[in-house]
């Protein structure tokens, strides 16, 4: 049990807490709490980029108005936000987060409001001229109010809407949804990063701004297809996008994306048994995609990975799940091939049965590249093969870019974690004159630690850990992922 904090030393303890640290408490904390840590306040601009700060009924429902504005000032520098009406029916929370906005609306960049009627959202959004970045969730919102919201921020980057339900998919009400979306939409010519909920059919014509760069389709399951023509047909300045899982992609999905000429970043979630059993579809579509930098697969096969590492030679970020079915010793030359891709530097897959001799092989064909600055490798979990130690160590030393390594190490020996430590000391020994500050200090290791790690190599692990910086690894082929619910450009 660790000993109680005299009261002489909380501010300290308070004060010596990383950023990221204190953020991640002050997010958790109750709203009323946060304003009595004084000594967080003071950090607040710090750390704001960090933290979410919420608004919900359950936390603010007792505070007045008045009260709340006093204690809101302190966060005029806030610039993300993200409210919750737990309870509909209460007046209360629409106006204690009126009061906060009225406040601190002028600074903010990013809002999330969900389950509140049109009508307050519309009046919480009138006091954000500022917003560049905005979420609307729920089911209880009427045409006639949120027409208002395209209006009110001629300057929004980023938008996310989903506001259907099943509940309400037949209704007329989802159809008016479906028509204001576009409406909405259309208008605000600034957008770069749009995501789209599942539209009613009935809508005829979808006008996406020309300047559109980021499309997130991830939740359209019924409706990816017309947005990727009415994408195609407006947008040419398109770079990513984010399509929802199918089991047979229709060949209208690849025609649309072939034509998609700026196209650089690729997810699409399709199990590739299907290509297997016809690899002609695949092939063509790879070959449409020569330019395509990043790519993230639900699952990846022989067949695949030979057509992306035949035509996809500009990747950069690949991303995919490795079935052992169908990849035998005749065609494991086939895996091989993408350690071959020129510009290959991240990448992140799921290795399912595979033998020590091919993890080796594999690892040195990555090793022997040495441009790699990102890697998670996860092994099968009911697998007994685990990566090779000399293979992460061979890793480590070859790739001088290295930022980012989540891997399986196999301990069975029970010195793997003591050989990692000599080989990242015998690095910093080495390039201590010669590479920056990035490299030593930069590296974010998350290797795991195996249930059967005996103490002794756990506390020397761990002892390693504190000098190595453990800060989330943001690439820029997070297009579309909001980090702490902030888009790529929030600290430009």
């Amino acid at each position: 049990m660790s000993e109680p904090l005299h009261p002489g030393s909380k501010e300290d303890f308070i004060n010596n807490l990383p950023d990221e640290k204190l953020a991640e408490i002050f997010k958790w904390l109750p709203i009323r709490e946060r304003f009595r840590l004084s000594r967080v306040c003071r950090r607040w601009s710090r750390i704001r980029p960090t933290c979410i700060t919420t608004f919900d009924s359950a936390c603010c429902r007792k505070m007045t108005l008045p009260r709340m504005g006093v204690l809101a000032k302190r966060f005029r520098s806030l610039r993300q936000a993200f409210i919750r009406n737990r309870e509909k029916d209460m007046l209360e929370n629409k106006i204690v987060c009126k009061g906060v906005l009225s406040l601190c609306g002028l600074y903010l960049r990013c809002l999330t409001l969900r389950d509140f009627s049109s009508t307050c959202v519309v009046e919480l959004i009138s006091q954000t001229p500022n917003l560049q970045h905005l979420r609307i969730m729920g089911d209880n919102l009427s045409v006639k109010r949120l027409e208002k919201v395209a209006g009110l921020l001629p300057s929004l980057r980023s938008l996310e809407l989903n506001l259907s339900s099943q509940a309400t998919k037949l209704s007329v009400k989802y159809n008016a949804l479906s028509r204001m979306e576009g409406e909405v939409i259309s208008k605000c010519h600034k957008l770069e990063y749009l995501s789209l909920g599942n539209s009613s059919k009935t809508h005829k014509e979808f006008l996406f701004p020309a300047n559109l760069k980021y499309l997130d389709l991830r939740y359209a399951n019924g409706r990816s297809n017309y947005y990727l023509k009415q994408a195609v047909r407006y947008c040419k300045n398109v770079e990513a996008i984010h399509l929802p899982f199918v089991y047979e992609p229709c060949e209208k999905t690849l025609q649309f994306l072939g034509q998609v000429s700026g196209l650089t970043f690729l997810a699409i979630y399709f199990h590739t048994m299907y290509f297997q059993r016809h690899p002609e579809p695949f092939s063509r579509f790879c070959s449409r995609l020569s330019h395509l930098r990043a790519l993230e697969l639900c699952s990846a096969n022989v067949t695949t990975l030979s057509e992306i590492s035949r035509c996809c030679k500009q990747l950069e970020h690949l991303s995919f799940h490795i079935f052992q079915i169908g990849i035998t010793d005749d065609n494991w030359t086939e895996v091989l091939s993408l350690a071959a891709l020129p510009k290959l530097c991240s990448l992140s897959i799921i290795l399912m049965h595979f033998n020590k001799t091919q993890y080796t092989e594999f690892f040195s064909s990555l090793a022997a590249k040495g441009n790699l600055q990102y890697i998670k490798v996860t092994t099968y979990h009911s697998s007994r093969t685990l990566i090779p130690v000399e293979s992460v160590c061979e890793l480590l030393q070859s790739c001088k870019e290295l930022q980012y390594i989540d891997l399986d190490i196999d301990n069975e020996n029970g010195d793997s974690y003591t050989k990692l430590c000599q080989t990242v000391d015998k690095i910093e020994e080495m390039d201590r004159d010669l590479a920056p500050a990035s490299r030593r200090n930069g590296l974010a290791a998350q290797i795991k630690v195996c249930k059967n790690m005996p103490e002794v190599e756990k506390y020397k692990w761990l002892h390693f850990m504190k000098r190595v910086p453990r800060s989330p690894i943001h690439t820029k082929w997070q297009w579309g992922c909001l980090s702490a619910g902030k888009p790529k450009w929030f600290d430009e």
